[in-house]
């Protein structure tokens, strides 16, 4: 069996509402830099926010993160990161 480790860096905010700070997407572009430079290549990066949805503001951020790294930036927001925990708490 091939294993393949991956390393995902992921920035967790707390928001109401709409998600429209960028600094989320810029703590990801800095936490690739990072682990570039202490030779570790991020693969990919998550946000996590207690937001409802994303402006065309952050999602235009995030877009150009990705294009600029070749990395993918998913994000976790609303009714998904809502799904996710009850799907997955265990308490």
């Amino acid at each position: 069996m091939l294993i393949r480790e991956l390393t995902c860096v992921v920035q967790v905010k707390s928001y109401v509402g709409e998600l429209r700070d960028t600094g989320a997407v810029q703590d990801i572009g800095r936490a690739f830099e990072y682990y570039r430079e202490k030779g570790t290549e991020p693969d990919m990066g998550l946000i996590v926010s207690t937001a409802s949805t994303s402006t065309d503001v952050f999602d235009k951020a995030k877009s150009e993160l990705q294009e600029r790294t070749g990395k993918s930036v998913h994000l976790l927001i609303g009714k998904a990161l809502t799904e996710f925990v009850l799907r997955f708490y265990r308490g």
